[in-house]
Parts: structure tokens; sequence; C-alpha cells
């Protein structure tokens, strides 16, 4: 007697399991998009290194690509597959428009503690360090109205869970007194 196959289980646990491994959602159903590699080859991509991670940073900044290897100290040509290859870039005309959907791990102030969460792509990561920017100040300067861009607001994680801003001015206070890490030691590049 053949065993009955649960197909929307099977399906949630490629999908679970995908995104664990750093893959997009795409990649873990089978079916990535346009310049995405097969989940099967995503664990031969090209690695990232500190020269890479900063060209991508001054191609994001408006410089272009052969400047910006130039300046990291990296060939242009490895630069161009490493950009291609994960998919992180694209070109309009003669400009580069980056897009690093790279999940990042980020930490965010809520309640009296800070957690690490990951996020996807760098448009919320660079969200998260806005608001531990704001808090710091707030921290330092104990002008109040700082935070009043954070009311309401927070990240959202790979899982889907809302993660709000700690806006309380005497959380902050205490979670500032008894915590002294700072953000870059927990940001990281997940994938």
């Amino acid at each position: 007697m053949s065993r009955i196959r649960n197909y929307a289980e099977e399906y949630r646990r490629r999908i679970e399991l995908g995104l664990a491994r750093g893959l997009t959602t795409s990649q873990a159903r089978g079916h990535p998009r346009l310049g995405e590699p097969l989940a099967i080859y995503a664990d031969r991509l090209p690695q990232s290194t500190p020269a890479i991670e900063a060209a991508l940073r001054l191609m994001r900044d408006g410089v272009g690509i052969g400047a910006a290897a130039r300046d990291a100290g990296v060939s242009e040509k490895r630069l161009r597959k490493f950009i291609r290859i994960r998919n992180l870039a694209s070109r309009r005309g003669r400009a580069w428009s980056i897009h690093d959907p790279r999940p990042r791990r980020v930490p965010v102030v809520t309640g009296y503690q800070s957690k690490a969460v990951i996020v996807p792509g760098f448009k919320e990561a660079s969200k998260a360090g806005r608001a531990w920017d704001i808090q710091s100040r707030f921290v330092r300067t104990n002008d109040i109205d700082l935070l009043s861009p954070l009311r309401g607001d927070g990240l959202t994680d790979l899982r889907g869970k809302f993660h709000p801003f700690e806006t309380n001015p005497n959380a902050l206070h205490r979670f500032a007194s008894a915590n002294d890490e700072a953000f870059h030691e927990i940001y990281k590049i997940v994938s």
C-alpha cells in the first residue's frame, strides 16, 4: 500500500528549507527569476569578500563599475561576474542600478532589549540603521521630537513578523545604559 502524500505540506517545507539556506522564494520553489541561479547551484556561487562589498557600496553611491573595482582593489571582471551571478544589479543605459536582495541580520530595539532580526534586502536594513541612529541621537540629546518619525513604524522580517521600533524614552534610556553593542557588531549579510 502506498503512502498518501500531502503536497501542500511538502511544498511549505521546501519553501522553509530554501529560505533557511538563504535562497529567494522563487529559487526555493524551483522556478528562479531571470538572473537567479537554480537552487542546486546556490551553494557554488562566488563568495563575497570585503573588497567586493566595498565596490558594491561605491556603486550604490553612484560610482561606475570600473572606478569602484579599482578603488576597492578587485578586478572589474570578477566584480561583474559576482554581480551577474548573484543578480545584485542591472544596467539601465550606461548607469548601474543596485538592487541587492540579499538578506541581512540587523538589530532592532524593542522593549528594553535589542533583537537580531533577519530582513530581506538593503532597504529594510537601511531603515533599521536609520532607526538605530535616531534612537542613539535621542539618548545623547534627550530631544523627544527626534522619535516622531519612528512612531508606528518598524521592520518586517523574512518570516513576515512585524517588529515595531521602540519610542518609549524610558525604555531607550534603560537600553542604552545596560547595553554597549554597536550596530556594526550585529549587522551582517546572511547569504
